[in-house]
């Protein structure tokens, strides 16, 4: 369990989801290539969030002393041996899709490295701007396994990654106030806005798309609104970026939506429905 607990086995079926995705809006046959860069994928995320326990191990023991490398049920060796294999095993599935996906993963895989043990500048700085910029590429990675970059940046995953990665930007910057707490109105500026990320996929409809983007906008920041005007706490932080992080399989569905794949877009709501079920049981904090 601390294992699952570390590796945020919780989050998993997000990232599935978004390789899913991806393939979808390529509108083309899966193959074997897909599986291998799924799997890729899924590794370098799953390292991202090892790699961050790892950096973050003295901070938790202050703020998240149950953590499994903060209190010290998972060894510093053991879980940075894992952290190793993961990325390498990243790159080796990786090898077996793509020459794009290979030169995708191996880029992510840097990404990792670099804003977990680059030092604190860098992702105080650029922190939200490289994990958004990850998040995006693992939407894209669904669609290299099965068609070039050239079709892909005429298609309509273009849109749909770069609302994907304008959501977690502005998740992630909320994300950094879960240490110690923000001002209301500051946290709802930040949800606010990662709730009009939508806005992007007008680009390519406006009907029928714009019903679920404006339930789904409403939504996220209703409880939010209510708390504009009081200090949060830390735990309430961390409750509303939980929050975020299960309703993003549903931005994907509206992306679907807006390019009329409407079977497909009902995986959504059971992708965040199914986080929120291994969340309970498997806390990812």
């Amino acid at each position: 369990m601390n294992w699952l607990r570390l590796l945020r086995i919780a989050l998993l079926p997000s990232i599935l989801w978004d390789s899913l995705v991806g393939a979808i809006l390529t509108s083309a046959s899966f193959n074997l290539k897909w599986v291998f860069a799924t799997i890729a994928s899924l590794c370098v995320y799953h390292a991202g969030m090892l790699a961050n326990d790892l950096a973050d191990r003295d901070l938790d023991r202050i703020h998240r002393p149950n953590r499994p490398l903060a209190s010290g049920k998972i060894s510093i060796l053991s879980a940075s041996i894992l952290l190793c294999c993961l990325l390498a095993g990243a790159v080796v599935a990786a090898s077996f899709s793509t020459p794009s996906v290979l030169s995708l993963i191996k880029g992510l895989c840097l990404l990792v490295l670099i804003y977990n043990f680059g030092g604190k500048p860098i992702r105080k700085n650029i922190g939200p701007a490289l994990l958004a910029a990850a998040r995006g590429a693992s939407l894209f990675i669904g669609g290299l396994a099965l068609l070039p970059v050239n079709q892909l940046m005429n298609g309509p995953i273009l849109w749909a990654a770069a609302c994907y990665a304008m959501y977690f930007l502005f998740l992630s910057r909320l994300a950094t106030n879960e240490e110690e707490g923000a001002s209301g109105m500051r946290i709802l500026a930040l949800n606010a806005t990662a709730a009009c990320a939508p806005v992007l996929l007008l680009k390519q409809s406006l009907l029928p798309g714009l019903i679920p983007s404006l339930a789904w906008s409403f939504l996220l920041t209703r409880h939010v609104i209510t708390l504009r005007h009081q200090q949060l706490s830390p735990s309430q932080v961390q409750a509303i970026v939980r929050k975020l992080l299960a309703a993003a399989p549903l931005l994907l569905s509206i992306a679907l939506i807006h390019n009329g794949f409407y079977y497909q877009a009902t995986g959504g709501p059971i992708v965040s429905l199914l986080i929120g079920w291994m969340a309970q049981r498997i806390p990812p904090e």
